[in-house]
């Protein structure tokens, strides 16, 4: 894909579905370490949640995080997300390019509507946080908040 800017999901907070023991929690932490890029992962037993941030060249995505989560013998439910990069796309053909064969689909309140419309017109790197959700065998990301570089 020539040209295309590829975006970064930063960082993750996902909610495990039954995530209830230490034992358990330490499996899903080990898991989690284990896929490239991965540091900084916390669990919270309580929450039933792993956080942990992403950092270097290889694209995180969403499926491979549930693929890790299932080989531990759980399932995810929410999975919440911080993005960057920039966006492809106007209005329900907007998207976040993690690499050549994933992208997030963007999908924004009308209050981000604009914002979002006018930072991919500029070209300019954002960071959007909000919600992945599966639609159609492709994710999506239901975006709650936008920062963009700069400001």
């Amino acid at each position: 894909m020539p040209g295309t800017v590829l975006a970064a999901i930063d960082r993750y907070e996902v909610s495990v579905k039954g995530l209830a023991c230490p034992f358990c929690a330490f499996g899903i932490e080990k898991k989690i370490k284990a896929l490239p890029g991965v540091h900084d992962v916390h669990v919270d037993l309580e929450g039933g949640t792993v956080t942990f941030e992403v950092a270097g060249d290889d694209a995180l995505t969403p499926p491979a995080v549930r693929k890790a989560v299932k080989q531990t013998g759980f399932s995810t439910g929410t999975i919440r997300v911080t993005a960057s990069g920039r966006i492809e796309g106007t209005g329900t053909e907007r998207r976040l390019r993690l690499d050549a064969d994933d992208a997030l689909d963007l999908r924004s309140s009308p209050e981000t509507e604009a914002l979002l419309d006018d930072a991919g017109r500029r070209e300019a790197r954002v960071w959007v946080t909000g919600s992945v959700t599966r639609e159609t065998k492709r994710d999506v990301l239901l975006v709650e908040s936008l920062r963009e570089e700069g400001k």
